[in-house]
């Protein structure tokens, strides 16, 4: 399908406008952190008239700060657009074609071209390649593939947790005792792990006696 066939939310407000002249789009945001990542939900209601008992319900959620130079400092306009389109999808404006509306797909398409994700992003793959080395400190290139999945990081805190790690220092210094231990190279944040090592590491990690002793070497 392409980007042709989805259509616009500004005209799905005008189809919703022309069918329901006495009707109106609402929205609310909250702010919520995921694995240290700061995200804008948004939700939308598309009520047909004053008293309408069941009007279509939508959501989106944005990156913030925004990834994109599309998104950075329109986070909540741009949550705010996807969920009013997909309230109106919800009571059948304009959805012949796609639930999804243009606009999102032309923003997805803005992602995907983007350099601007974070290096230490763990929510969208295949990730980005890494910022150039500030200094001869930091020059750790990840393993060919894929960074770790956010599945991958949440076992590895957990099994950090569960030995009384609790800072990310510690997480961090309990990873690289693990990937030393598998003639890995360190990682100076989590978010630089590659998938292979991440997996690599949480084996050496559930093969230890106890994980204090894997991360002082005994």
């Amino acid at each position: 399908m392409s980007r042709d066939d989805y259509i616009e939310v500004k005209d799905r407000i005008a189809l919703f406008v022309e069918k329901y002249p006495n009707g109106s789009l609402q929205s609310e945001y909250e702010m919520v952190t995921v694995l240290d990542h700061q995200w804008l939900i948004v939700k939308a209601w598309a009520y047909r008239d004053p008293e309408d008992p069941r009007p279509g319900i939508g959501h989106a959620w944005e990156h913030v700060p925004g990834r994109t130079p599309y998104t950075i400092g329109s986070e909540l306009m741009v949550g705010e657009t996807s969920a009013w389109g997909r309230a109106l999808a919800a009571i059948g404006i304009a959805v012949s074609k796609s639930i999804a509306s243009k606009d999102e797909v032309k923003a997805a398409g803005n992602w995907e071209k983007s350099k601007r994700v974070p290096e230490d992003d763990s929510f969208y793959s295949p990730a980005p390649e890494p910022a150039a080395a500030a200094s001869s400190e930091d020059t750790y290139t990840p393993s060919p593939g894929r960074y770790a999945t956010p599945k991958q990081l949440g076992l590895i805190k957990g099994l950090a947790r569960d030995a009384g790690f609790k800072t990310d220092e510690q997480v961090l210094g309990l990873v690289n005792a693990a990937l030393t231990a598998a003639g890995l190279t360190p990682v100076s944040m989590l978010g630089q792990l590659a998938r292979v090592d991440a997996s690599k590491a949480i084996e050496q990690i559930k093969n230890s006696t106890t994980v204090e002793g894997f991360v002082s070497g005994g």
